[in-house]
């Protein structure tokens, strides 16, 4: 008896070894769909080592060549095929210290300074389509003041729950279990 259930055994790994080698060498990858996009490599991000052993890294500064404007968000479409210039795109700017607006391409900022295109982390600004300015989207070091033009968000504090009393004539209550 033992020498047919070992047999069954081992002829049955045989199988389903056969079996696996055969679907995985013999059998064709699947393809693709028609509409999938091929996505570039790009070289790995460089990391910023020096938090890591303690050190406080430099808050980036905004490469911009005129202080009256800070550049607070951008939304950008994404890079069509065929046109040479994007017509859509929103830029959130802060000019002179008021508060932020939302600006469209092709609206003025500022007197005939007009917002002429976005990307994904800038905005252009120039006079009768010639670009004059470019404003660079740059993220805050932690612990400092929020950019001009943003109110500040108030810490969110509740008031701590009051402890209640039992009632002075209310019965105990017993926990049966």
């Amino acid at each position: 008896m033992f020498a047919k259930t070992s047999a069954f055994l081992v002829w049955g790994l045989l199988a389903g070894s056969v079996a696996f080698w055969g679907l995985t060498l013999g059998g064709r990858p699947l393809s693709a769909p028609p509409h999938a996009q091929t996505v570039a490599s790009s070289a790995p991000a460089a990391t910023d080592w020096t938090r890591l052993f303690g050190a406080v890294a430099a808050s980036p500064v905004a490469a911009t060549s005129d202080t009256r404007f800070v550049l607070l968000g951008v939304v950008a479409p994404k890079a069509s095929q065929g046109r040479s210039a994007p017509t859509e795109g929103v830029a959130v700017i802060a000019a002179h210290g008021n508060p932020a607006k939302a600006i469209r391409i092709g609206q003025a900022v500022d007197g005939d300074l007009v917002l002429l295109a976005v990307g994904p982390r800038s905005a252009e600004l120039g006079r009768g389509g010639v670009r004059s300015l470019r404003l660079e989207l740059s993220t805050p070091a932690p612990g400092t003041a929020p950019a001009p033009g943003l109110p500040t968000a108030a810490p969110n504090r509740l008031p701590a729950p009051e402890p209640v009393a039992p009632e002075p004539n209310s019965p105990p209550i017993r926990v049966q279990g």
